[in-house]
């Protein structure tokens, strides 16, 4: 069996606390988690075990996702927990409409590390959670794409740290 959980590792030129800001305020996940072409609008946020970050997403031509974490730990500022999957209006975890085998759920960890005061690196791993034979295969497929997905939305987070400073 392949690997089915995916890794992402980048540097950003922030500090540690900074970056874990970045995860873990809804003002600025409004302003960078997205893929390319979409702006995001907060429906829910209630930072703690527990609580989610409920989401849309919408790009120029009316396309929309509705997205949804659910905390398990925070650990400021080097980790973050949470489960998470595509949702409708209400917060109510969905299938994604692209494809019937994408996971309902993922696990996710995030963790970041300082590499000086004004440097940091994010490791990320996703994985399904409870996914069936077919989704865990679904998922490590899409491996690629996901990356350059991600590389699309921490390109939007590099932006949006240059404002702020």
């Amino acid at each position: 069996m392949t690997n089915e959980t995916l890794v992402i590792e980048r540097e950003f030129n922030c500090s540690a606390e900074t970056l874990f800001d970045m995860w873990t305020q809804s003002e600025h996940l409004a302003n960078w988690w997205a893929p390319a072409g979409f702006t995001t609008e907060i429906l829910n946020y209630d930072l703690k075990p527990g609580g989610v970050f409920h989401y849309k997403q919408k790009d120029q031509d009316g396309n929309e996702n509705i997205g949804l974490f659910k905390y398990v730990t925070i650990d400021k500022p080097n980790r973050l927990e949470f489960t998470s999957g595509f949702a409708d209006e209400a917060g109510n975890l969905v299938k994604p409409g692209f494809h019937p085998d994408f996971p309902q759920e993922l696990h996710n960890l995030v963790v970041i590390e300082a590499i000086d005061d004004t440097h940091s690196r994010l490791h990320t791993e996703g994985k399904p959670l409870n996914g069936t034979e077919a989704e865990v295969n679904f998922f490590t497929a899409m491996h690629d794409n996901m990356k350059q997905g991600f590389e699309g939305t921490y390109h939007h987070l590099d932006q949006y740290l240059a404002t702020l400073k």
